[in-house]
């Protein structure tokens, strides 16, 4: 099972919360290349990464993620 990301949801999310990609990623304990992953190959994560966004986010995981269709 996997998460699309709405990217630029996402994007409006950081700078709302007063992230910048790296002040994220710190916070949160991701990768700097997982999310860089996200926003540059591909857009969709797995449900644990999804749940750690929205966590960090302070947000339904339904705000910028849907289940991608197989």
């Amino acid at each position: 099972m996997r998460f699309n990301v709405d990217i630029i949801k996402l994007n409006e999310e950081l700078a709302i919360n007063g992230y910048n990609k790296a002040s994220f990623c710190r916070a949160s304990g991701l990768s700097y290349q997982t999310l860089m992953n996200i926003f540059n190959k591909s857009n969709t994560v797995s449900p644990k990464v999804a749940k750690t966004i929205s966590d960090t986010l302070n947000i339904d995981i339904k705000d910028i993620f849907s289940l991608q269709s197989t």
